[in-house]
């Protein structure tokens, strides 16, 4: 089972949505004729020019968050992920599929432009008495309403309080804090909390601030000598400060590859990250990264002139009485309080009991053990605003300072240091969840309203996280919102049986794929191929059912004909729209082939130097973008645009040289280019026949037949984490493969598939044999699943498009095997090279996670073609390079 690692699904990661419009619900219109197109706008007397921060493609610096100066090549290797979905072939990241973190669902196409830094916080409602009516009802209701959801969501054991003003109102335990002796969770019972430990470490820095000894904006290096950071700023002499490091905006991404396996010191973590290089400029976004908060918390403890284990137990445990929390494995097992840590299979439908990693390398982000009435006391301490029974444990001051934002993580949520920031019905709230191997836990108050719980789980990873926020709250203070929202809030009218059936997405990865609405745990969700089942929350005044893993994120509607069945649902993120009709649905057309007739053909983005293709989509013009999807368009409005569908900030405009369009003028957001149509159109696309012969894919199965198999070693370097080790692997052409990586003293992975078996193991995670779609997807990594006779691997092969690089030419093939995602392969078409390839790599638990390769240097290696330096990269894990030495 994939083992998170602690802390939240790394937000933003993907980007996150604006609110979008509610939901029309509107019959489809069918045109009685053939509708009448407006004639396209004039070119506009001014344009700007391509280079200035457009971005690749239509959807400009969406794409690619990185500032143009810097931006790469199509072809060379970007730091910052591609929208496309990007697959890792022979330079596998160590721990996929058996990740060690959480990250987002790679659903769909994000669309999310380079985090700001904040300095303020969203009006809130002013601090008061807030009277709870009915409170033994209210609780009474949500302990039960908890109760439903641990066993809905399959969590083993759980426990959870509740504090208003200065007092524990309530503690309860559900479930079993141990399966197997039918132990039951109380609120005594021990929970590791992840990375909720890192309010802690940020409020230990306080104290030290309040003293004089430490300043927030501090560069770290001066208390920590050496640890200086590749960091990339145009700044004359850029240096990251403890606000930086606390509020992960350092541009690094997770290194969870440092501290999984527990084998290197803190020493060796440190001057590790100082040798990485980052993924993004420095506090241009948020990039959730605990080796950066592990060395916050170090810094801090190096002021105080004493451990951190030290001072945390004088500064904040010891005054606060909370006797039963630790901070270490050996101390969890022995109080008997401990919980036993487990994931659930979806796929066996079983618990599995998983072992508990020991995070002394890394405590300050995420080391603290601890159980409900405990963390009361904290909780009492926040919302004391740093006093806790008469005392002073860090001034006020400094408290806020950690709750106000430092960088922005959603159009509606920042950062701060160790806490999200967002609101609830006019509230400020401050919150933070925690993941580690068989224990999820969050965090949150309203500090106006001087109310905050816990929630402690023994399960590795819940939506309960995210959606006990709203559950407790609503029960706690929903009277007064409700009062408020029946105003001009309308009538919620999705039934289940309403709208239960199967949708069809042609978006992103997707192709005909379809999206299965059905009952699960008593409430709807959204079956997505090769990825898994996403419980729905129930619908919102605004028509919308949130995903409830990422409410914030991801939500659909259902769209209804004027005889009120529903025929299309929409699905809402990173300000996208995405339309998918029931199956057995034909939308009406918006014209005829005659009709888009004049503007059909092949355009050039100066922006990207690539073609991309005006086409009929069946019956709606759409646009066809390289590396991305086929963007319907809606027809043009009274200034001759052609809005994009997904997005009402994108459109197109015609220009014509007399009856001929001449050029397609791009609108993105208050900017404009010119993108001249490309004379004779698109040429014809190589079948697929045609793209193996040129890669001489039959030739290289037989002469890796006749070797029997080929053993290859290489160097491989961990770019974005700073450590490198080595690579092996021994494929043959029958797929079959063994591979192995060793990167001391940080640890060592090795995986394979026999033909039949397939199964991963490495330093982070005991060996596991794969099923299903897992399974699927270790058969298809061996290297000759790519370099040989593709015929054999895929069920489908499919050319889709020319792309240009330069004077290159590239053919754009889609690789099908089952209802895995796709892999999207660019393939030289002089050489027949494979260039590079864009996919999603399924992680259990957890969706997808977008990944790209790119091969360079091929050579002749015992009479096969291969590429002897491989650059794979995805958000999570950064940039690897493998470089053979055959």
């Amino acid at each position: 089972m994939a083992r998170p690692e602690y802390g939240p699904p790394p937000r933003g990661a993907h980007g996150f949505p604006a609110k979008t419009r509610q939901s029309a619900r509107k019959a489809p219109r069918v045109p009685s004729a053939r509708p009448e197109l407006r004639k396209p706008c004039k070119l506009p007397e001014k344009t700007v020019e391509p280079d200035a921060g457009h971005g690749n493609g239509p959807l400009g610096s969406g794409l690619d968050s990185r500032p143009s100066a810097t931006r790469p090549s199509p072809e060379t290797p970007s730091t910052v992920p591609d929208t496309q979905r990007f697959r890792s072939l022979i330079a596998r990241s160590p721990r996929s599929p058996r990740s060690t973190h959480l990250i987002l669902p790679a659903l769909l196409l994000a669309l999310a432009g380079a985090c700001a830094t904040s300095s303020a916080p969203p009006p809130v409602r002013p601090p008061a008495s807030v009277e709870i009516p009915d409170l033994d009802t209210r609780l009474a209701e949500l302990g039960n309403r908890l109760e439903q959801e641990r066993v809905a969501l399959h969590i083993p054991g759980m426990a959870a309080g509740i504090v208003k003003d200065d007092r524990l109102i309530w503690a309860r335990g559900f479930g079993l804090a141990d399966v197997a002796s039918k132990r039951a969770a109380t609120p005594e019972t021990l929970f590791a909390i992840g990375s909720t430990t890192k309010a802690f470490s940020a409020a230990l820095a306080g104290t030290l601030v309040d003293e004089g000894k430490l300043e927030w904006d501090e560069p770290v290096e001066e208390i920590l000598p050496g640890f200086h950071l590749r960091l990339e700023s145009d700044l004359p002499n850029p240096r990251a400060t403890l606000r930086d490091l606390f509020s992960h905006r350092s541009g690094f991404t997770r290194m969870g590859i440092l501290w999984a396996a527990g084998t290197a010191s803190r020493d060796e973590i440190l001057a590790a990250a100082t040798r990485a290089e980052p993924w993004a400029p420095f506090r241009s976004g948020f990039h959730y990264n605990n080796v950066m908060v592990m060395a916050a918390g170090e810094a801090t403890a190096r002021a105080a002139g004493m451990s951190w284990r030290e001072l945390l137990r004088e500064r904040i445990l010891g005054p606060l009485g909370m006797e039963d929390t630790n901070v270490s494995l050996d101390a969890a097992k022995r109080s008997g309080l401990l919980a036993t840590g487990y994931d659930y299979d979806e796929e066996s439908g079983e618990l599995e009991r998983q072992t508990m990693r020991d995070l002394t390398s890394i405590a300050p982000a995420g080391a603290i053990n601890s159980n409900v009435r405990d963390m009361a006391k904290w909780l009492r301490l926040l919302i004391g605003r740093g006093r806790f029974e008469g005392r002073r444990v860090v001034s006020e001051a400094q408290l806020q300072e950690t709750w106000r934002p430092a960088i922005a993580v959603t159009p509606s949520a920042s950062y701060g240091m160790g806490w999200f920031l967002s609101e609830w019905n006019g509230y400020r709230e401050i919150e933070h969840g925690g993941n580690i191997d068989g224990f999820a836990a969050e965090v949150a108050l309203l500090p106006e309203a001087n109310l905050g719980f816990v929630l402690l789980t023994n399960v590795s990873g819940t939506p309960l996280q995210r959606t006990s926020r709203e559950i407790i709250w609503d029960a706690l203070l929903g009277g007064e919102a409700a009062e408020t929202e029946a105003i001009d809030s309308p009538p919620l009218r999705d039934e289940p049986e309403e709208v239960v059936g199967t949708y069809i997405a042609n978006f992103a990865a997707f192709h005909d794929a379809p999206f299965v609405v059905k009952m699960q745990n008593g409430r709807l969700a959204v079956d997505v191929p090769g990825q898994t089942v996403y419980e729905l929350l129930p619908e919102t005044a605004e028509g919308k059912h949130p995903f409830a893993l990422v409410p914030d994120q991801i939500q659909v509607a259902f769209e209804r004909d004027e005889a009120g069945e529903v025929f299309m649902m929409k699905m809402f993120q990173a300000g996208l729209t995405f339309e998918l009709p029931r199956e057995g649905i034909v939308l009406p057309p918006d014209g005829t082939e005659e009709d888009f007739a004049p503007y059909l053909g092949s355009y050039r983005d100066p922006a990207i130097g690539d073609v991309f293709t005006i086409v009929n989509d069946h019956g709606r013009l759409a646009c066809d973008y390289p590396g991305q999807m086929v963007y319907d368009l809606r027809l043009p409005d009274e200034d001759g645009r052609w809005v994009f569908r997904v997005s009402d900030a994108l459109a197109i405009s015609f220009n014509r040289d007399g009856e001929e369009v001449e050029s397609i003028t791009f609108h993105e957001r208050g900017t404009t280019r010119i993108c001249p149509r490309v004379e004779g159109g698109e040429p014809l696309l190589p079948s697929a026949d045609e793209i193996i012969a040129l890669r001489r894919g039959r030739e290289q199965s037989a002469r890796l037949g006749e070797l029997g198999s080929l053993e290859l070693t290489a160097r491989v370097r961990f770019v974005s984490a700073g450590i490198e080790g080595t690579h092996r692997i021994r494929f043959s052409a029958d797929g079959t493969f063994e591979e192995e990586n060793r990167f001391e003293p940080f640890g060592w992975s090795r995986s394979g598939y026999d033909g039949k078996v397939g199964w991963t193991e490495s330093a982070f995670d005991e060996r596991e044999e794969l099923s299903g779609n897992y399974l699927t997807q270790q058969a298809l990594s061996s290297p000759a699943t790519l370099f040989c006779d593709w015929s054999q691997a895929f069920d489908s092969i499919d050319v889709v498009r020319r792309s240009e690089s330069g004077d290159r030419v590239r053919w754009v093939v889609r690789l099908v095997k089952g209802d895995l995602p796709p892999w999207m392969v660019w393939v030289d078409s002089e050489t027949g090279d494979i260039i590079r390839v864009e996919s999603q790599v399924l992680v259990r638990n957890a969706g997808t996670l977008p990944q790209r390769s790119v091969f360079e240097d091929y050579r002749d290696i015992e009479g096969l073609r291969l590429p002897m330096r491989i650059t794979t990269e995805n958000e999570s894990n950064g940039r690897t390079v493998i470089e053979f030495q055959r």
